[in-house]
């Protein structure tokens, strides 16, 4: 039996990336249609959701202008965010194997098809050699946080699904939280572990992500987890089912944030209380406190910084392990910050 494949792309104001992830595809076929070998005997289709992006018109032009049978624009009348376009293609797909492809990454299309899908699987990230300082640690921490464990038998499984290149079969009739629009994909993997399916790790298969980040970038990034959380917890309240795996397989540095950063914050807290009565009864405490927590952090982070710090320089090395050290202390804080917020106001009303 043939197989038949549908990639699904979710879009929104990513025109120039789509435009060369479009160019890939028709480079693509164009190889497979001469080609003798299995993936010139199957059946695809590319399935893009426009979620409500600014320039749709642009858009319809530049999809027209492919002329390709197998390339099917759907345009949104709302912003719904990602999980809802994903779920949009879902219902448009014709294909036995589900293929969910972001606009702004590049891989290898071959290598994406080159095994059938049985059951879920995910890519992970290449590390890039070029760009920014930042975008380079960007990659690389997350290629190191999602680097998954290995079983008994050999085979590469993970905990995760990464929204940008991921798959299960259609008859899986997975669908992706759509109550949420940052870490839907933590969610949507607890959901197929609680349902018995295992993860397949695709260690031959790496993407890269064309987002150049800036250090400003990612402060936001870390300012909207609060936002993620509060979220998030909405969302297991409605969803009871899926609390105990999400909480079970959330990546275990999410936790350390939290850790490091709540230990830090008491620190503070204390180190301010005692300015303001002006007491300094028990300072040592409050030293050997800190000390403790800059301790933890770096003895939780080992696994991390043994993959974060390969091939660097030492004036490099320095770097990474201090942005690591602002980027995770800022967004436990904000971790800390939002879930007290919500608890006091947001549960509230």
């Amino acid at each position: 039996m043939s197989r038949s494949l549908s990639f699904i792309t979710p879009h929104f104001n990513q025109f120039r990336h789509l435009k060369e992830l479009g160019e890939l595809f028709l480079h693509w076929d164009q190889n497979r249609s001469v080609s003798s070998d299995i993936s010139s005997q199957l059946e695809w289709e590319w399935i893009i959701i426009d979620d409500f992006s600014e320039n749709q018109n642009e858009l319809q032009s530049l999809v027209k202008s492919w002329n390709h049978p197998q390339i099917q624009l759907v345009l949104l009348s709302q912003n719904s965010g990602p999980s809802h376009a994903r779920n949009k293609g879902i219902t448009c797909a014709r294909g036995r194997e589900l293929i969910f492809v972001d606009a702004d990454i590049e891989v290898n299309l071959d290598k994406v098809i080159e095994k059938e899908i049985q059951s879920p699987f995910c890519a992970g990230l290449h590390s890039p050699s070029q760009g920014s300082f930042f975008t380079r640690y960007k990659n690389d921490y997350m290629n190191a946080i999602f680097h998954p464990f290995t079983d008994e038998g050999g085979a590469l499984e993970c905990s995760f699904i990464y929204g940008a290149l991921c798959g299960w079969p259609k008859d899986l009739a997975y669908k992706w939280p759509q109550d949420l629009r940052i870490g839907e994909d933590t969610f949507l993997a607890g959901e197929i572990l609680r349902s018995g399916q295992t993860i397949q790790f695709r260690d031959d298969l790496l993407l890269t992500h064309k987002k150049s980040y800036r250090f400003l970038g990612l402060l936001r990034n870390d300012f909207r987890v609060p936002f993620y959380f509060a979220k998030a917890y909405k969302f297991r309240l409605k969803n009871k089912g899926q609390m105990k795996a999400s909480f079970s397989h959330t990546n275990k540095y999410q936790l350390y944030y939290i850790l490091f950063s709540g230990v830090f914050l008491i620190g503070l807290i204390y180190s301010l209380v005692s300015l303001l009565i002006r007491s300094h009864i028990q300072e040592q405490y409050l030293s050997s406190l800190l000390a403790a927590s800059i301790l933890l952090w770096f003895k939780f982070n080992i696994p991390l910084f043994k993959r974060l710090l390969i091939n660097q320089r030492p004036l490099g090395a320095l770097g990474r392990v201090g942005l690591t050290l602002i980027d995770q202390w800022i967004m436990g804080f904000c971790i800390l910050f939002g879930l007290t917020y919500f608890f006091l106001f947001e549960k509230a009303k």
